[in-house]
């Protein structure tokens, strides 16, 4: 029962890039661990969750985010040796800032499964928030050479590093890539073009994110780490 739940939840998280599925998957997640409070793939699912509910405005910061550190630190006590619980909790660490924890959990979720895409893509986000784009750069190629069929989001995440290393073509490149230019990433493609000045564009841009996301504002965005 557990199991079927987070399955569902799974592919909420998936497509939902700041929709408001995302609090459906929090309930269902949610569920789960009251199913099975033994099992870790539903708090890290439910951690997720609630991240992508805040960060996104969908639901005010708190109590989504000190209880989606909380899910994800009880899914890494509850599974250790389990590498996506591991860069979950990275994951989330960045976004407290706590860089130091969040490349800990990163080097344990690599150092379980070295090939994990998923891990290797969102360890570049958090050296692009830590000030490191070229390394994420790197990281982002290395990713790309073990799933050559991508998720949408992974040229998201190419696009925030490429904008952090101020290489905004390539940035532009990555993010109308057509898989994943519907995206809530368009904040990021908005503010690429406004620094190649195409200033029109990016309001399009910019007023299309909105209407998708109407409870985001920029000091909520500006709250975040660097270039979220």
């Amino acid at each position: 029962m557990a199991y079927d739940l987070c399955v569902r939840a799974r592919s909420l998280i998936e497509f939902s890039a700041g929709s408001p599925a995302a609090r459906e998957a929090s309930l269902i997640a949610w569920q789960a661990t009251v199913v099975d409070p033994g099992y870790a793939e539903a708090y890290r699912l439910l951690a997720f969750a609630l991240w992508q509910a805040w960060v996104f405005a969908i639901e005010p910061k708190e109590p989504s985010r000190s209880i989606a550190l909380q899910m994800a630190s009880r899914a890494v006590q509850l599974d250790p040796d389990d590498a996506a619980n591991r860069w979950v909790l990275g994951h989330l660490f960045a976004h407290e800032r706590k860089w130091v924890e969040s490349e800990s959990e990163f080097s344990a979720a690599l150092a379980i499964d070295p090939n994990h895409a998923d891990a290797l893509v969102l360890y570049s986000e958090t050296l692009s928030f830590d000030g490191r784009p070229l390394e994420a750069i790197e990281l982002l190629k290395r990713a790309l050479r073990v799933n050559p069929h991508p998720a949408a989001w992974y040229y998201w995440e190419y696009g925030l590093s490429y904008y952090a290393a101020r290489q905004y073509e390539l940035a532009l490149e990555m993010l109308t890539v057509p898989s994943t230019y519907a995206t809530a990433s368009r904040r990021i493609l908005a503010a690429t073009l406004a620094q190649l000045g195409r200033t029109e564009e990016a309001k399009r841009e910019a007023a299309q994110f909105m209407a998708d996301n109407p409870k985001f504002t920029i000091s909520h965005w500006g709250g975040e780490p660097a270039c979220t």
